[in-house]
């Protein structure tokens, strides 16, 4: 009885399926009767069977229904980490090179290449202390972009390197967790189109980096130290920065 119940209740759901539907959906279950011919009792997908399931998703509402091998999850996952390889594949590779102070935290430089250099890092050096300002001490780990010209630059400066031992980044830990920072909270949420997009998340991010995100090291301050609003002070207001990735909250005035 509910076997007939059953297929009389398939029925009627094909009776109102347009041609399409029915055409997609008989494709769907070839498609997945041949993985299972292939594979046996534990399916396994190919590139192409892959594919076939992202292409059939983006033309067919109905694909999940006809999922029998595999779940919809599992298609979404493909969908997902192609989306990343395509990306992956357009985008040139960046690299950025960052300047931290350690008593405030507070960024003092970013620069972004995609061929990185010594010249190109001792010049970056330059650029962040103009006008005699450089520190007395500038510390970095033995990459070969710290090469010759850059060492050049450090001592025609006035500055003392300090260079760390060979990978070792915990003798560099301000630095490797500012680095760490910017990929979770900002790099690891975008899609980066060129070097002048990069430029320019990376000015926005220091932007909510100076004055709105706190530290535990300044006593939940930021770099920049904020003003403290009183609970009289008005209600509290999301200012969005970043476009929207993050926000600083104030109180205004009603």
């Amino acid at each position: 009885m509910n076997r007939l119940l059953q297929m009389l209740i398939s029925l009627a759901v094909a009776t109102f399926k347009t041609r399409e539907d029915l055409v997609l959906e008989n494709l769907a279950l070839r498609q997945q009767i041949e993985i299972l011919q292939r594979t046996g009792r534990h399916p396994r997908a190919t590139k192409a069977d892959r594919v076939f399931w992202v292409a059939l998703s983006k033309v067919w509402s109905g694909w999940r229904d006809a999922l029998v091998v595999f779940t919809p999850a599992t298609v979404v996952g493909w969908h997902r980490k192609g989306f990343k390889l395509f990306w992956t594949w357009k985008s040139r590779v960046l690299f950025v090179f960052v300047l931290l102070r350690h008593d405030r935290r507070s960024i003092v430089h970013f620069g972004v290449t995609a061929h990185p250099t010594s010249a190109w890092t001792g010049q970056q050096l330059v650029e962040a202390f103009p006008w005699n300002q450089a520190p007395r001490y500038q510390l970095h780990d033995r990459d070969a972009i710290y090469g010759n010209d850059f060492r050049r630059r450090v001592h025609g400066m006035g500055i003392n390197e300090v260079r760390t031992a060979f990978r070792p980044p915990w003798q560099n830990p301000y630095c490797e967790r500012l680095i760490g920072t910017i990929r979770r909270e900002c790099l690891g949420h975008v899609v980066v189109l060129n070097e002048a997009h990069l430029q320019r998340l990376l000015a926005s991010y220091a932007d909510y980096y100076h004055t709105a995100r706190t530290h535990l090291s300044l006593d939940k301050d930021a770099p920049i130290p904020r003003t403290v609003h009183p609970p009289e002070g008005g209600t509290v207001t999301a200012l969005p920065m970043i476009g929207g990735l993050h926000h600083q909250y104030v109180r205004c005035d009603n």
